[in-house]
This record gives structure tokens, sequence and C-alpha cells, in this order.
């Protein structure tokens, strides 16, 4: 009979569940984006629990390539990139976590699953073969670990060294013309991303169709 060990993994498991960081521009107001991203103030995406610096660089990367991406923005193909390796590899670690947890409440059933995560054996026979299957798993999640956070620092790289670094004043003069493109005042404190983002999109659009020398 496997011996069912106490739960090594209990207080990340609850850590997680606890979680909630911003990382969707539909619910993200502006604001708090353009801390994060000139600031490096992360502390406003946080929703509740105590995510890490990591957990709250996935979540500004999530949003940054989608901004990205509706305001036609130069990098999106290498951010998009960036962001779906990250997207890989915090799914692949996630899976090893709960591989984790359901093996050490002796639930095997996960084997299958980790077939596609590069993990094959067998359901282990006596604590042994448990224990190294636990060791396995831990092994290349910790492995990916290092892997993720080589990628944030990438990401890093791509949306703030390639080219000069957005600053809050840069952003302010942009939110005053597309306010003024738009007819009205555009407040940073109440509009969320994604609706800025379709402003922006329609005023960098206009601007193509204006002769040079014509527009401020």
């Amino acid at each position: 009979m496997i011996r069912k060990p106490a739960g090594k993994k209990q207080g990340e498991k609850e850590r997680l569940k606890n979680l909630s960081v911003i990382h969707n521009i539909k619910t993200c107001p502006l604001y708090v984006y353009i801390d994060a991203v000139c600031e490096d103030n992360l502390k406003g995406l946080i929703v509740s629990g105590s995510p890490s610096e990591e957990d709250l660089k996935i979540g500004l990367a999530e949003m940054t390539a989608e901004f990205s991406a509706l305001c036609g923005n130069g990098h999106t193909d290498s951010v998009s990139n960036s962001v779906r390796r990250i997207y890989e590899l915090k799914n692949t670690i996630m899976a090893y976590l709960l591989a984790v947890n359901l093996i050490h409440s002796g639930d095997y059933s996960c084997l299958v699953q980790l077939r596609g995560f590069g993990i094959t054996g067998r359901e282990p026979k006596n604590d042994a073969e448990r224990d190294k299957l636990l060791k396995l798993i831990e092994g290349k999640s910790k492995g990916k670990t290092v892997h993720l956070k080589e990628e944030l620092k990438r990401f890093d790289d791509l949306t703030k060294d390639k080219e000069s670094r957005a600053t809050a004043e840069d952003y302010a003069e942009q939110i005053a013309a597309v306010s003024k493109f738009a007819g009205f005042h555009i407040n940073k404190m109440t509009i969320t991303l994604s609706d800025y983002a379709g402003y922006v999109k329609l005023y960098n659009k206009s601007i193509k169709h204006i002769p040079n020398g014509q527009h401020e």
C-alpha cells in the first residue's frame, strides 16, 4: 500500500486558488496599465491575494500583446510570440503543479495528461516509485520555471528596450490627441484599456489619410 504523504504543495495550491490578477484589457483601467508600463508599478494589477512578481508580469504581458495588436503596434508579432511562449510555459507549470497535488492525494488519473507534457510512466506501486515520479515532475517544473523567467526577461526587452520606453507624459500627449480626434475628453481613470485601444486604432487610421505636415 502506498502511503499518502502530507500535502507539501498545499500552501502554493491555496495561494493560487485565492489569487486574482488583472490580465484582460476589457477590465483593466487605462491609468493602471500606464502606471505598470511607465513606472513599473504592478501593484495596481492585483485584484486579490498575494501574487508574485512573475504572476503580475504575466498579466501585464498578456495585456500588452492584446493592446499592441489592437493599436497596430510594430511589436505585435515579436511580442505576441513571446506572450504565446509565456502562456505555454505557464500552463505547463500549472499542469505539473496540479499533477503533484493529485499524486500526493493518491490520484494518478493525471498520468495520461502528463504524456502531453513530456512525462511518461506507469502508476507507482510503492512509496519509492511514487517519490521517484514526484521528483521527476518537480524537476521538470523547476526547469520550466527557469525558462519562464527567461521569457519574461525577453518580454521586458521587447517592450522596453527595442525602442525608447514610453513615459507617462507620452501617454498624456497621446490621450490629448486622441481626445481631440474623438471629440470628447478621454479620462484615463475611467476608460478601460480595451476601449482606449479602439479609439487609438481609429485615430491612427485617420492620420494615415492626412497629407504629411497637416496633422499635429
